[in-house]
């Protein structure tokens, strides 16, 4: 049997990394609110029918992060944000009390290195459900106060609020934003919900009340978009400050439109395995972490990526480990063997040794 050349093989695929990240951002495109690839256009990025935060500083935990991303200070060294954005690539850092984008010299701006990316087990591309992540920082983040979650899951009520960088408009014609914008958005009942998109949305993808929550108007004109992936939704109190995080911006048909409210990962649904990740990859443990006994899975090594810098969390977020998931050997592993969301990985118990 004819052997194909070692050179041929890695060229046919890295091409097939290619092929499965454009097909990931066609979807994005109309489903998922991270960004297309646009270089050109003169249509500012930011929520549709917001306005610009009042003041830098109003909203410290924000987090900006992967170029189009967004996230929110939960821990000192831990960031909550969303698994589709895990398609981005490792060497990345985290710019936390962000309000100017890309301005790292603003006062009280805080940069950290993210030293690892922990993706939700149960998150499934196809459906959006479980659409959440973890960006572990290389150092703790001491000068600013994280926002605390709302683990409750009944239904929410009143006025809630998301900020970032997103798209102004639903269009392909974009360029970067300028300064953090912040839209008001009513809660929506989820009944309302799942009436919206039964019928709406394609395939697999449904509207799961115990996953999800959604917010907006349903005469459209206010909306996150492409772009505000991963950012905080959160209850405000009678100033407009934030009180409490109650999910982070997921996904939407388009952005904006009359009667298509946007869809946010609820916050009340990490509820049991949020705090056992706090306790394993933090170095800045809380007390809670004295008695917690939990279960989980570590990517082994810890630290794996492909040779071309696709990490755990992108394989997964991709969907990448049955296609391509035997063929990239890094730090003696492929991603099938290392990676916990690709089947590999170690059980362990907390706290049992971690390392």
């Amino acid at each position: 049997m004819a052997r194909i050349p070692k050179a041929l093989k890695t060229l046919f695929l890295v091409l097939v990394h290619i092929s499965i990240v454009n097909s990931a951002n066609a979807e994005n495109e109309r489903f998922l609110r991270i960004p297309v690839n646009n270089t050109s256009g003169d249509i500012e990025k930011k929520i549709i029918g917001g306005t610009n935060a009042a003041r830098p500083g109003k909203y410290p935990f924000f987090v900006s992060w992967g170029g189009r991303c967004g996230g929110s200070l939960i821990h000192t060294d831990i960031v909550l944000t969303a698994a589709h954005c895990m398609h981005i690539p490792i060497n990345e850092f985290a710019i936390i009390n962000s309000f100017e984008f890309g301005n790292t010299n603003t006062e009280q701006v805080v940069t950290r290195a993210i030293r690892q990316k922990i993706l939700h087990p149960q998150f499934k591309r196809s459906a959006f459900q479980y659409d959440f992540a973890l960006l572990v920082l290389q150092e703790p983040v001491r000068s600013i106060k994280p926002i605390p979650l709302d683990f409750d899951n009944t239904e929410k009520v009143g006025n809630l609020k998301t900020i970032g960088y997103g798209d102004s408009t639903d269009s392909e014609w974009s360029t970067e934003p300028s300064l953090l914008q912040e839209v008001t958005l009513p809660a929506l009942s989820s009944e309302v919900c799942q009436w919206v998109f039964k019928s709406r949305a394609d395939g697999d993808v449904v509207y799961d009340q115990q996953t999800m929550i959604c917010a907006g108007h349903l005469n459209g004109g206010k909306d996150a978009c492409q772009g505000d992936s991963g950012g905080p939704l959160f209850s405000v109190d009678g100033n407009g400050n934030a009180v409490k995080q109650v999910g982070l911006v997921s996904w939407g048909i388009n952005c904006a439109l009359p009667g298509l409210p946007g869809v946010y990962a609820r916050t009340s649904a990490i509820k049991d395995w949020l705090p056992c990740q706090i306790c394993i990859y933090s170095r800045d443990k809380p007390s809670y972490c004295d008695h917690l006994v939990c279960d989980a899975c570590l990517d082994r090594p810890m630290f794996w990526y492909d040779s071309l810098g696709y990490d755990c969390g992108a394989y997964g977020a991709l969907d990448e480990c049955d296609d391509v998931g035997d063929y990239f050997v890094n730090f003696g592993a492929t991603a099938n063997q290392a990676c916990c969301v690709c089947g590999g990985g170690r059980s362990v118990r907390y706290p049992d040794r971690m390392y």
